[in-house]
């Protein structure tokens, strides 16, 4: 992939992966019988990107602290949301990780000394009410707990990750693919290690079916789009890179809708309404319908 790409158009294309991402992963537990075969996959992503770092071997270059701790929190949050989808419905698993511009926001303030602007209150206002449409308003005992704890988590460390990145210095994204990818699948065996299940990582668990899973989610719905995600991180920030990836949103509902009958409640919609505009109300402010003004920094 030519180093010449689009950032923005980067992220945009990533949203049509990360939309049916939960097609692979539900997938794969499916003919397994096991959440954890996934980390597999991730395995194999490592493995092609190796390929692409040893076909130059000027790209070996050292990470920097900001890029490891860059990989490293973009590792938990890709394993917690692969996790997650497995846990909760599709809608709540894609809107709460969208939460991600709002902390975003607050991490910004703290890290890189980001005003809170009106514009920023609001923000922050409209993904906490979206938050708690998504979740129930509040009924914490409803089924995909579990599953909503981990998306959320999932989009505030990816928050974090991209702040990190925003520091580092600039490396082929290949060389932090190779560390992303394998840590993703140690995060995922290590998820199952913790809960005390069977991790199920069996020869017998896997056939042919399975196995041609596991090599179109390791290229098709990992490499490519994580390629993607993470060569934008240094030139958009990470409320700009939550904004980036909205399609994902519509990419995730719609494909739920038709794929999975998944049905999308009123509440879900409105909840998704005010994720929506948290992070259209902090890049363009409260007239955020006005796209001919310039995003704030």
């Amino acid at each position: 992939m030519s180093n010449g790409v689009n950032p923005k158009l980067a992220v945009f294309l990533s949203t049509l992966f990360w939309g049916t991402y939960w097609i692979p992963v539900r997938q794969i537990e499916s003919l397994t019988g096991s959440p954890y075969i996934s980390s597999v996959g991730f395995f194999i992503a490592a493995f092609v990107s190796v390929l692409f770092v040893l076909k130059t071997p000027t790209l070996f270059k050292s990470l920097d602290r900001n890029n490891v701790f860059g990989c490293i929190c973009v590792s938990a949050a890709i394993s917690l949301y692969t996790q997650g989808i497995l846990h909760t419905s599709i809608a709540n698993a894609v809107l709460l990780f969208y939460l991600s511009p709002v902390w975003g926001i607050f991490i910004g303030r703290i890290c890189a000394q980001i005003r809170i602007t009106a514009d920023r209150i609001a923000a922050v206002g409209l993904g906490l009410l979206g938050l708690m449409l998504i979740l129930g308003l509040g009924d914490l005992g409803f089924q995909g707990m579990t599953g909503n704890i981990m998306c959320i988590s999932s989009g505030f460390l990816f928050s974090i990750a991209v702040t990190f990145f925003n520091a580092a210095s600039r490396v082929n994204t290949w060389i932090k693919l190779v560390t992303i990818a394998p840590l993703c699948g140690m995060f995922i065996i290590l998820s199952g290690l913790i809960s005390g299940e069977a991790v199920g990582l069996t020869i017998n668990s896997l056939d042919l079916d399975s196995i041609l899973w596991l090599v179109m989610f390791a290229t098709i719905w990992v490499t490519l789009p994580l390629w993607l995600i993470i060569y934008a991180v240094h030139a958009l920030d990470a409320v700009k890179m939550g904004l980036g990836m909205m399609f994902e949103i519509v990419v995730s509902l719609v494909s739920a809708f038709l794929l999975s009958n998944e049905q999308i409640t009123s509440r879900q919609m409105v909840g998704a309404l005010f994720v929506t505009g948290a992070s259209l109300v902090d890049v363009f402010g409260l007239r955020f319908w006005n796209f001919n003004k310039h995003p704030k920094n």
